[in-house]
């Protein structure tokens, strides 16, 4: 028979990798919590959007500290492009502008998160009724513009499309969308402002402005004295992207075990998830699960859960982008270690050794340096997950090393066999925390089922 061994510093418990160092500290229990994961304690803290600070940030210090630093764990939800608007206005009808505007003018408008623009007026019409002289006509006005329609976006996202009238008697309004008639309720109101001294103004807002809403308005006014019609080109983009309805957020359950990164976004188109560390994508694996679930009214799930996580392999930037046909949004999460004073730290990368015993047979020794205050106590796992105990084949040893609460764990295994082959684990615990690492023994030769030894508890 002969031995293979590997040591590799990895996380908590058993893994594919041969040896990991991981620890783990008691959750706190005041909420919003400081997630304690593994001998290390996650931050978080502001988390900021293109609108600024979101939410308390969560951290060691308080829940109620909203000061940042750049040196802190930073949580934080960015959006995609602005979303932009512009806006062709055309108008006829019986129209005096001021100031006039040629043809190629732009006039533009900045408003929260939007651009509009007011472009081109089209070569103005009179419009008026002219089948009967102006001395038959019975006392009043037609229809006519005395200045540009306007465009523009309302603190709730609403739009507003605008125009100015002047008419005697008061005329009747209607909107359409291309040829159909848009009639008040849901996402559509539209209303006639008296100004006095038979001026107008006619509104047509939208709520919940989406890319589909895009296309030709026309604003049609009539009296009887004459019509006129102010049209309107509405160019969108970036409405139906994706956006937040649940900020993003970092939390932990099953005792700091699972870290879980997750937040909840509304897409009216349907939207892709992808989760990326750094510039590599993420992909699922025994101990991560990308979770993705639709909600009602177009709100969709998203979460990252990692299992036993550790410093050494998931410390960093995590980051969810959420796509569709209209643009995309980011959700980032930088996630940093604290170790707890006083809990288990590992002073030397452990390692598996070949010796012979006392007794003069061939022995396996699994050999872990360590620090810790307060009586630490040692418990071995062996590879199928049991704890063990002294037996013939199986001794334990803990010893000082001579420094500041620093020591030797050993585990000796005695005529190892294949069977042996497998992940150990060497849990250290004490009252301010926990740590563990795995060892993986790989041993060829056949297979010798044997007589149970007593090595499990």
């Amino acid at each position: 028979e002969s031995t293979s061994t590997e040591c590799e510093a990895r996380g908590p418990r058993r893994a594919k990798s041969t040896l990991r160092i991981i620890g783990v500290s008691e959750p706190k229990a005041s909420l919003p919590f400081d997630v304690v994961v593994e001998n290390e304690i996650l931050k978080m803290s502001t988390v900021n959007d293109d609108q600024g600070p979101k939410t308390p940030r969560v951290s060691t210090a308080s829940a109620e500290d909203l000061n940042t630093s750049e040196d802190e764990s930073i949580e934080a939800f960015n959006r995609g492009p602005i979303k932009q608007a512009s806006i062709s206005v055309e108008v006829t009808g019986t129209v005096e502008p001021t100031p006039p505007l040629a043809a190629g003018d732009k006039e533009t408008r900045v408003f929260t998160n939007r651009e509009f623009s007011v472009e081109e007026l089209s070569d103005l019409e009179d419009d008026q009724l002219t089948s009967r002289s102006a001395a038959a006509m019975p006392e009043g006005k037609a229809p006519h513009f005395p200045q540009q329609p306007v465009a523009r976006q309302n603190d709730d996202g609403s739009l507003e499309l605008e125009c100015f009238l002047e008419a005697a008697p008061l005329p009747d309004i209607k909107w359409f969308y291309d040829t159909t008639e848009i009639k008040q309720g849901g996402r559509f109101s539209y209303r006639l402002d008296n100004k006095g001294n038979d001026a107008f103004s006619a509104v047509l807002q939208i709520k919940d402005l989406a890319d589909s809403d895009a296309g030709a308005y026309r604003c049609a006014i009539v009296n009887p004295h004459g019509k006129g019609n102010a049209n309107f080109n509405l160019k969108l983009t970036g409405f139906s992207s994706p956006t937040f309805v649940e900020k993003p957020q970092i939390s932990s359950r099953d005792d700091g075990r699972v870290m879980v990164m997750e937040f909840r976004a509304k897409s009216i188109l349907k939207p892709t998830f992808v989760w990326q560390k750094g510039e590599e994508i993420v992909a699922e694996s025994d101990r991560v699960k990308i979770v993705l679930r639709e909600e009602p009214n177009q709100v969709y799930y998203a979460a990252l859960e990692i299992r036993e996580p550790t410093k050494e392999k998931d410390a960093g930037q995590f980051v969810c982008t959420a796509k569709n046909e209209s643009g995309k949004l980011t959700a980032t999460f930088t996630v940093k270690f604290e170790v707890p004073q006083g809990a288990p730290t590992f002073t030397r990368k452990p390692q598996i050794l070949q010796k012979t015993s006392d007794s003069g047979d061939p022995a396996i020794v699994f050999d872990i340096g360590f620090q810790a205050d307060r009586n630490p106590e040692v418990i071995w796992i062996n590879a199928k997950g049991k704890k063990m105990k002294e037996s013939t084949r199986i001794k334990f040893n803990l010893s000082p090393d001579g420094g500041a609460n620093t020591f030797t764990a050993q585990l000796e295994l005695k005529n190892y066999k294949a069977k042996d082959s497998g992940t150990y684990t060497c849990n250290i615990k004490n009252d301010a925390g926990e740590a563990n690492v795995e060892l993986t023994l790989n041993i060829e030769g056949p297979l010798d089922d044997g007589a149970d030894d007593g090595s499990e508890a």
